[in-house]
């Protein structure tokens, strides 16, 4: 699962108006190239409304059961860049799903999602 945090850059954060928060901006991409992806099938995208990471938006995770989660912030949204956002985040996914424990080593990750990883955490140890 893709989590698209459509908080970040809103017209709260940056104090200006805007009338699409970053997030929403990236999401709304990340839904056109969806359609088209070979892995929709193996992944949803879901909108959250804050991700907690302010400072560091937008900001994306990855989620899948037995697997490491991974968030990333600090991608750009606007309008010059976002295809090209969704792009690299849609490509990451991708390696995301054919790595049985979801790690991505970082010089494999699509440039624009080197620098922007956050946090990698566990996968959720059985139940003893």
């Amino acid at each position: 699962m893709i989590f698209v945090c459509t908080s970040c850059g809103s017209s709260h954060q940056t104090k200006e108006y805007v009338a699409k928060s970053g997030g929403e901006l990236l999401l709304e991409k990340l839904q056109t190239l969806y359609h088209n992806w070979v892995l929709q099938d193996e992944f949803s995208i879901r909108p959250v409304e804050c991700m907690g990471v302010c400072d560091q938006a937008c900001a994306i995770a990855f989620v899948s059961v037995n697997k490491h989660t991974y968030l990333f912030g600090d991608l750009p949204a606007d309008d010059e860049c976002v295809e090209k956002t969704a792009t690299a985040v849609l490509d990451c996914a991708s390696q995301y799903h054919t790595n049985s424990d979801g790690l991505l080593p970082y010089a494999k990750r699509p440039e624009l999602l080197r620098a922007g990883a956050i946090a990698r955490i566990p996968p959720m140890p059985p139940c003893q």
